[in-house]
């Protein structure tokens, strides 16, 4: 497993089941557009 850097103040939040994911966005259109179409992808 690969350690990953955030720059500093910058930090990962857990998403609780409850969390309206889908109505979440970046405020970026191409980011959730490439979220939306390649993210998770197998």
């Amino acid at each position: 497993m690969s350690v990953v850097k955030l720059p500093e103040g910058i930090g990962w939040q857990r998403l609780h089941r409850d969390h309206p994911r889908k109505q979440s966005g970046s405020g970026q259109p191409e980011v959730d557009d490439w979220l939306r179409t390649k993210a998770w992808v197998k």
